[in-house]
């Protein structure tokens, strides 16, 4: 078993390494292909800061044109030579080369005085035509420079008289965009969407005397044919993208369209560059996934390390009872399976408890109870022989595997055991006996350690209480009340089916207003086959297998609808407490499960109450608190029921927010003449009233009791003395004697 643990462990350690492995290459690939989108998005960004300097370029270029012209438009005269004498002085304070007029027939007249004529010229087509325009690149006229022209329609009184221009040499552009990147190795150029070069780039490296984009890659076969016609497609149809050539090295070139004529922004990186940025990005990327793969190996060793003290130290956890030292009940049932596996014969399991442990704790705290426990362990370990067991299940519950050739020889151990334990009264001055019953199962045949500890149990219940007994068997009779139980669990789905389970009420009297004021809903179950079972029966099985849950929730719903009924009927209706089992302290969604039946019923919160007994109000407070502050957020009232039937100190009570205390029978039944139980039943009811807490007396059968509780200051009674637990049609009768009760 462990070897397989071992060798399931390895194949978990490999395949984490390979799955760090795999990660680790999966992001260095993830790094290149982001560094290299990275690079493309730098170059996007670089192309993006050249169009937007060019196009504010042209835009402010031509908006000075525009104004212009709308100012000579709006004169009283249209004279050549003031408009000339105006746009010398707007051409001194830009960067214009030269300004002027172009008359219809073609004649320029300029700010240079340079006489020409420029009827051949396209923009000068478009602008006489009423649109404002950019040239390509033109040979200046003049001297034959490269030039951009810009012009726009000259108007005066609604009518074209001209077209004003402004002459730019190229040589702005490309000083423009020649703003260095990637440390002077980028530079960029403007071209027509056919290729033709509009701007070129002095750098060194560029492509020479270029005249045509196309036309240059194809020549010197810069590119593969089908990179080159995608290049043609994308330009043409305005389209950004990116592709790489070759000019003595290979290099990135990046196209993206400006808002000027067809025009065309290039920017150019060389692919070694880009390499080095991507090499370093890279090498961290591999230095990174070095690093993780050795942090990994150094916590695998660590792990490997570390996993035997690890195990040993949950082992302790899990094996040893911190208070006895021993063996923990798993631990036990390990152990006790090893030993029945090569045989059973001559063993026995006998579970044992101690009368009245409780009263330990009660009387002198846990501390001395814890001490008790100890003593016990340490008695019954050294009565042991070889190939015998023991373990502290829970509390004062210990369990016993022991040889013995018969009942008689295994029934004259427990008598040894007995009297060991009886015998040592004095506890360092603190007296008390610790009387121990047994339980004991016979092992026939190897089965679960937890089913034979259960029959052994239910040996040990059949004499609770027995005072001429001391251990019992596991015997047939045993087995059919165990049957029995099994009979009722079986017809537990069909009798919530068939209704079989009916709620009966137990009211309860208010004595400061001498009337019946609220109820506790109990159950009772109709059995076809047995007749009526009592709830003691039937209610201890469905805890055990969990079927409580369901009937509460049942019981619960039946109640809701007695309700509403009573509701409609205009009765005047009283709380009713619903007794809730310990499960569901671990169904975290039962609180809304009932919320649902009462808003399906539109029952108020104040007519619900729910009691819970006072041991599983303390057996987990954490989850507790939480349910109660719940239910209480909700507007419904908690009760504690059963108190004083266990060792709850009264002082516990400022811990658990409760609304109603319902004082256990067993306290009532002998407080009358002993002067201690009347002080105890004073102080609590005082000490509850000081909490906010209301009192309830469960189990009130006489006068003289009614009477003293009166007078002590209780606020209900509960109890044969004003009423038993009643069928719904006589309580109903009984609380509500005017009233019509054909509704039912």
């Amino acid at each position: 078993m462990r070897s397989g643990k071992k060798t399931f462990f390895s194949f978990r350690i490999a395949a984490t390494l390979v799955l760090v492995l795999s990660c680790s290459i999966l992001f260095t690939r993830m790094m290149n292909h982001y560094s290299q989108q990275k690079v493309l998005n730098t170059l996007s960004e670089l192309s993006n800061q050249s169009v937007l300097v060019l196009q504010k370029e042209v835009d402010k270029e031509q908006k000075i044109l525009t104004n212009l012209s709308s100012y000579i438009s709006q004169g009283d005269e249209f004279n050549i030579e003031k408009i000339i004498a105006r746009l010398s002085y707007v051409n001194q304070k830009n960067s214009f080369k030269r300004m002027g007029i172009i008359l219809p027939d073609g004649t320029a007249c300029t700010t240079d005085s340079v006489s020409m004529d420029l009827s051949g010229r396209a923009y000068f087509s478009e602008s006489l035509s009423g649109i404002s325009a950019v040239s390509d690149t033109l040979y200046d006229k003049a001297d034959d420079q490269f030039i951009t022209v810009y012009s726009s329609p000259l108007y005066f009184k609604e009518e074209i008289k001209g077209v004003l221009f402004a002459t730019y040499s190229t040589l702005w552009y490309e000083k423009a965009l020649s703003t260095s990147t990637f440390n002077g190795n980028g530079y960029s150029y403007v071209v027509k969407a056919d290729g033709t070069c509009i701007v070129d780039s002095p750098h060194a490296s560029g492509l020479k005397a270029l005249d045509n984009l196309f036309v240059k890659l194809s020549q010197e076969h810069s590119c593969p044919e089908e990179a080159l016609t995608q290049l043609k497609k994308n330009m043409a149809n305005g389209r950004s993208g990116s592709m790489i050539y070759r000019n003595t090295e290979e290099k990135y070139l990046y196209y993206q369209p400006l808002s000027i004529n067809d025009w065309y922004l290039l920017t150019v990186v060389p692919v070694s560059v880009i390499q080095r940025d991507l090499n370093g990005t890279l090498a961290l990327s591999y230095v990174f996934t070095i690093l993780c793969v050795i942090a990994f190996l150094f916590l695998l060793y660590q792990l490997i390390k570390t996993r035997e003290v690890s195990r040993k130290a949950l082992e302790q956890i899990a094996f040893v009872d911190p208070l006895t030292g021993g063996s923990t009940y798993d631990k036990f049932k390990m152990d006790t399976q090893s030993l029945l596996s090569s045989g059973t014969e001559g063993y026995y399991l006998v579970c044992l408890n101690i009368e009245r442990f409780r009263d330990i704790n009660a009387q002198y705290g846990y501390d001395e109870g814890d001490r008790a426990l100890q003593y016990i362990w340490n008695t019954l370990n050294a009565s042991l022989k070889n190939q015998e067991l023991l373990t502290r299940q829970t509390a004062d519950h210990f369990i016993l595997l022991l040889c013995g050739k018969d009942n008689q020889a295994i029934c004259e151990r427990l008598d040894e055991i007995l009297k060991m334990l009886a015998e040592h009264k004095d506890f360092q001055g603190k007296y008390y006996v610790l009387k121990p019953n047994f339980g004991i199962y016979e092992i026939t045949e190897n089965k679960s350690v937890d089913f034979m500890a259960d029959l052994a149990k239910l040996a040990l219940n059949s004499i609770k209480h027995d005072v001429f007994h001391d251990y019992a068997f596991y015997n047939e009779q045993l087995r059919m009340e165990q049957n029995r139980f099994k009979t009722l669990e079986n017809r537990f789905e069909k009798a919530i089916r068939n209704h079989e389970f009916i709620v009966w009420y137990q009211p309860k009297y208010n004595i400061k207003r001498q009337c019946f004021d609220g109820s506790e809903a109990l159950v009772r179950w109709y059995f076809p086959d047995l007749g009526m079972i009592s709830p003691a029966e039937f209610i201890p099985v469905f805890e055990r297998n969990g079927a409580i849950l369901e009937l509460d929730l049942y019981i619960f719903k039946e109640v809701c609808i007695k309700i509403r009924q009573w509701l409609d009927a205009g009765l005047p209706v009283t709380p009713v407490s619903v007794n809730l089992s310990r499960l569901h302290l671990y169904q975290t969604d039962f609180i809304d499960q009932y919320l649902i039946t009462m808003e399906q019923y539109n029952i108020p919160t104040e007519l619900i109450q729910l009691e819970l007994t006072e041991t599983t109000l303390f057996e987990n407070k954490e989850i507790m608190l939480e349910l109660l502050n719940c239910l209480h957020a909700k507007g419904i009232k908690i009760l504690m029921d059963d108190f004083g039937s266990g060792y709850t100190s009264v002082l516990m009570l400022k811990d658990v927010p409760i609304d109603i205390l319902k004082i256990d029978k067993g306290l009532i039944d002998d407080f009358e003449s002993s002067e201690k139980g009347i002080s105890i039943i004073r102080n609590i009811i005082h000490l509850s009233h000081e909490l906010n807490i209301r009192i309830v007396a469960e189990g009130v059968e006489t006068e003289a009791q009614y009477l003293l509780l009166k007078d002590l200051g209780c606020d209900y009674i509960q109890g044969y003395y004003f009423s038993k637990p009643l069928p719904v049609d006589q309580y109903e009768k009984l609380v509500f004697p005017d009233a019509d009760l054909r509704f039912r």
